[in-house]
């Protein structure tokens, strides 16, 4: 992902740009951050989506949030020439 992109998942999954695939996954993801679980239609629209593997979804979206926790909590700092996200 370019950085142009990065920024743009703050925008949202209505932001221009995204394919429905995408911005199917990064609804699934917001879901998980604001109500702790994935709606029923967004979990019906990955269906029509993806045949296979949906219980990968709230794992992964859950193993990069444990993460940032743990980033987060340990004040870790970037890599030289890394700029952070707003």
């Amino acid at each position: 992902m370019d950085r142009e992109e990065i920024l743009r998942v703050a925008e949202g999954p209505d932001a221009d740009g995204w394919s429905a695939a995408d911005a199917t996954l990064l609804r699934a993801a917001d879901e998980l951050h604001e109500h702790a679980k994935i709606l029923d239609r967004t979990w019906a629209r990955l269906a029509e989506i993806y045949e296979r593997g949906l219980i990968e979804i709230p794992m992964v979206v859950g193993h990069y949030h444990l993460v940032a926790f743990a980033l987060n909590s340990l004040e870790l700092e970037l890599d030289p020439g890394l700029e952070p996200l707003p």
